[in-house]
């Protein structure tokens, strides 16, 4: 009867085995922390990117609408336009916002839009067709391209003959003096009054 108080003693946990469990058990947690983060980051990257391409198809829409009915449409080497001409008007992004400018009054920003971090537009003459703007908007990862056919376009030395002969350019966009393909940040526009 003496191995009954022995079996007692036997009955509990080891110090070592207690510390094994307890090292496991940080591990599976840590774990599942990693995993939930990593989680809540791709799904917090995601959200932004829908956020980013509702903004841009928006400012989109309204850039489409204006140029297509415009008259008088340039594409210029400029980030901002140096100096505003009365009577038009102009797109352009100042810090990380689309903005219309009229010739004599302040930038407003495209209604409905919100600033958007990195937002980059690109305007560049179509080698689709002479009186067509090509426009490239980017921001949080998302791009959205499109071809505005507007009623005249201006700027640029693109010519039909030659929109025929360069086949093999595979981007939109304007040819520089030195031949290369080149993308602008403002295009100026006048309204249908």
């Amino acid at each position: 009867m003496m191995n009954s108080p022995k079996n007692k003693a036997q009955a509990g946990f080891t110090l070592i085995e207690v510390l094994l469990a307890l090292v496991l058990g940080v591990m599976v947690i840590g774990l599942a922390m990693n995993f939930y983060s990593q989680g809540q980051a791709i799904y917090t990257k995601a959200q932004k990117q829908v956020d980013a391409q509702s903004q841009l198809r928006l400012a989109m829409t309204y850039i489409k609408r204006e140029l297509s009915v415009a008259t008088n449409v340039e594409v210029i080497d400029a980030p901002m336009p140096g100096s505003y001409e009365d009577g038009y008007f102009f797109f352009y992004v100042n810090k990380d916002t689309m903005v219309i400018k009229d010739g004599s009054a302040s930038p407003k920003s495209l209604p409905g839009c919100l600033p958007l971090p990195e937002l980059k537009v690109y305007f560049s003459k179509s080698s689709l067709k002479a009186n067509m703007i090509h426009v490239k908007i980017m921001s949080e990862g998302v791009e959205l391209n499109t071809d505005i056919l507007t009623q005249n376009t201006e700027g640029g030395d693109i010519e039909d003959e030659d929109i025929e002969n360069e086949g093999d350019i595979e981007d939109e966009g304007h040819i520089g003096d030195e031949g290369q393909i080149t993308e602008r940040t403002t295009v100026k526009f006048k309204r249908i009054n």
